[in-house]
């Protein structure tokens, strides 16, 4: 790759005549030189010898005085004249054929509003298209429209800028973040493919989002084509967004409380927002987010009917990008869920039994109260395939043993999607467990997740407060903190299947509380703890075992997981309703009243497939999708949004273009007569009259010091003996 050249250029060659002045100063230095009179005066023969050093030391200032106006008046021609360091590279020059591809950014960055209610995006095509009749007509054009993923729009280079001035009018914006790295790799790879290898130039027209950029691979090289970026966001902020975390997001439960938490992001400091949730179409709650707290809010609501909890959070009032300033949600809400709760033995002493207190906390009896789990409570002789099969979810609680048939209907129901939940207890028979729960010959190691012993008792001990990552204990993270509460007295001795089993939840003793396996399409879960008050309080403690009750019935019974949003972009699997092959598949997008059908792969057979991925999601949202099989027909809904990291204010800067892209000439301008100086002169312009301006300015300041130095006081004495000749020796 050929490296640049640096030139030395004036914009007004003619005003280096102005270079003749510099002798001025010279010429009127010997006019005005007065020669001394030489008068003998043998009384001040000792005051002539000190003269003659003061006269060397005035004669020196008298020559830095000459100097110092000499460089003034070159450093004022030299103004004048406009001196311009040119850094010639492989790119236009003026009034000659260049291959250019332009590069427009339609990311949804492009859509913030300025301050003269004009889009960033309506500006970049203006002078997108005003750049084009700066080119030479034999110049060649291709263009590449920028969002996430490169578009090359014309990739041939074409003489017919018509048709690209055409292609530029008809682009739009849309609402994918922006990859401007990969947009150039694109067109480097179009300068490969034409065999251009001169001649060469990008024109980027983005507005700098730092999100736009990514780091070149090392192997990557530069095209030796210079890259002109044309900013269009140097207009300001005062842009918000509102973002969802899908990680708070867990299963909806009909009559359960559901919460979530939104970010909200602000690019201007001590900036407020009121930030409120709507659901189907109604206000259900309203945060207010400022300075001085934390830029996080945490929403809640109880789903009325089963299908599908969708709705959005909004930011009231509008702002620079309104894309940004709603994030939409779209979770299935199950029905009435329906648990056998297979009770081992009443408590002792006549005492209740630990399904008592499972079952209030899982359907309390509230007048009015609609309960989001329905229990059967039966005796383990009890545990049929009868009861089974109507079951999500088989519950057993300080059962002794079971049978073997037992284990193996339990085993068949895990493995269609049911879900297991085994507490502890004095009359567990932890050889039974191992012998029917826990099978060596299997990979996975059986049914249960781990291998039991003989309860441990000792000192009291509580949870470990630690991680909470996984879904069951999210509630716990901020908004309940009494998980660490209870206090425990015994428990089960759990050794978790190595590979296969996840440790849920330790004791502050160091012995697993809740290990976790995944069977076939269905969870196991083991507590080592009893669900009644045997073997501690944690029944007595509702603020956190009714909601641990809760979050580990809709672990083991939850269905088949849909994201609660996805990105603008992000494909989505749509699955047949009864997993057989698929008949059709239409779409609704936001905002629009008529279905749009997906087109269908068929295999080698000319079968369809029981999946297919929903990929045209190019607009944030809610979807309404109709999948149809052989058998039913369902509907689906999917929520959309941007990618708010677009929305960030923080913007590149040259210097940072440069170290991102090493051995590519780059240059930044934000204005189109800014561009049109390098074109002509065919390099990167740098103005030196930013610094001659100051340089002139020291100058002038100066000359005013040292010629006031001398002549500001009189020193008569120091002139006459100048030329007075040597004294004589004694």
């Amino acid at each position: 790759m050929a490296m640049p050249l640096l030139a030395l250029d004036f914009a007004v060659p003619g005003a280096l005549w102005g270079l003749v002045a510099v002798g001025i100063p010279v010429v009127l230095h010997l006019l005005f030189r007065q020669k001394p009179v030489v008068v003998r005066f043998p009384a001040l023969r000792l005051l002539l010898a000190s003269c003659r050093q003061t006269a060397r030391r005035f004669r020196l200032k008298q020559l830095l005085l000459l100097l110092l106006r000499m460089m003034v008046v070159a450093a004022f021609v030299a103004v004048l004249a406009g001196p311009r360091l040119v850094e010639h590279h492989p790119g236009p020059r003026g009034g000659r054929r260049v291959n250019a591809v332009v590069v427009l950014d339609t990311s949804y960055s492009m859509s913030h509003v300025g301050p003269d209610g004009s889009p960033r995006f309506h500006r970049a095509k203006a002078l997108a298209l005003q750049m084009l009749d700066i080119l030479s007509a034999d110049s060649r054009l291709a263009l590449i429209l920028c969002a996430d993923e490169p578009d090359v729009a014309v990739g041939a280079f074409t003489f017919d800028r018509q048709a690209i001035a055409e292609r530029i009018k008809r682009s739009r914006s849309g609402y994918r973040p922006t990859d401007c790295t990969a947009a150039l790799r694109e067109a480097q790879r179009l300068f490969r493919d034409e065999k251009v290898a001169d001649a060469r130039a990008i024109f980027l027209f983005t507005d700098l989002t730092a999100n736009g950029w990514r780091p070149r691979k090392e192997e990557e090289e530069g095209s030796g084509a210079a890259v002109y970026v044309i900013d269009v966001g140097d207009d300001g902020g005062g842009n918000r967004s509102v973002a969802l975390d899908r990680q708070s997001f867990g299963a909806a439960d009909v009559g359960l409380p559901f919460a979530f938490e939104a970010r909200v992001a602000f690019a201007e400091p001590g900036a407020t927002a009121v930030v409120e949730l709507h659901v189907d179409d109604q206000l259900r709650g309203e945060r207010h987010v400022g300075p001085d707290g934390e830029a996080r809010c945490r929403f809640q609501t109880t789903p009325s009917a089963p299908g599908y909890l969708a709705g959005r959070v909004a930011l009231r009032g509008r702002d620079a990008i309104t894309a940004d300033d709603a994030a939409y949600f779209a979770v299935p809400c199950g029905a009435r869920r329906s648990v056998l709760v297979v009770d081992g033995a009443a408590g002792g002493g006549g005492g209740p039994s630990d399904a008592l207190f499972l079952t209030r906390a899982l359907s309390p009896p509230v007048a009015g109260a609609v309960a989001a789990v329905r229990c059967d409570v039966v005796a383990p002789a009890g545990l049929d395939g009868d009861a089974v099969a109507g079951s999500a979810a088989a519950i057993l609680l300080d059962v002794a043993r079971l049978s073997a048939a037992q284990w193996a209907l339990l085993a068949g129901h895990v493995a269609q999607g049911g879900g297991l939940i085994v507490f502890g207890g004095p009359q567990v028979d932890v050889a039974s467990y191992n012998a029917h729960g826990r099978d060596p010959l299997d990979a996975k190691g059986g049914l249960l997740p781990c291998s039991l012993a003989g309860a441990r008792p000792g000192a009291a001990f509580r949870f470990r407060q630690g991680s909470f990552d996984h879904p069951l204990l999210r509630p716990f993270e901020r908004e309940n903190p009494h998980l660490g509460e209870p206090v425990f007295t015994a428990c089960l001795v759990a050794t978790p299947a190595k590979d296969a089993a996840r440790v849920v939840l330790s004791f502050d003793n160091g012995l697993p509380a809740l290990v976790e396996k995944a069977y076939g399409q269905g969870r196991v879960l083991v507590f080592t703890g009893t669900a009644g008050p045997r073997w501690g309080d944690f029944p007595r403690v509702p603020h956190a075992y009714v909601p641990f009750a809760h979050e580990m019935v809709r672990h083991v019974t939850r269905r088949e997981e849909q994201p609660p949003w996805v990105r603008v972009g992000e494909a989505v699997r749509v699955v047949s309703p009864d997993r057989g092959p698929l008949r059709s598949v239409r779409v609704q997008p936001p905002d629009v009243g008529s279905w749009l059908s997906v087109v269908l792969p068929r295999d080698g057979q000319g079968r369809f497939p029981n999946a297919v991925p929903l990929a045209d999601t190019e607009q944030p949202g809610i979807y309404l999708v109709e999948i149809a099989s052989e058998k039913s027909t369902t509907t689906q809904l999917v929520a959309v949004n941007v990618d708010t990291r677009e929305s960030l204010p923080e913007r590149f800067t040259e210097k940072e273009l440069a170290r991102l892209l090493p051995g590519t000439p780059v240059a930044v301008f934000r204005r189109l007569r800014e561009l049109r100086e390098p074109l002509e002169v065919g390099g990167t312009v740098t103005d030196l009259n930013r610094t001659l301006v100051p340089l002139l300015l020291l100058l002038l300041v100066m000359e005013l010091v040292v010629a006031n130095r001398m002549y500001g006081r009189t020193a008569p004495l120091a002139e006459v003996p100048t030329g007075a000749p040597p004294l004589p020796e004694e």
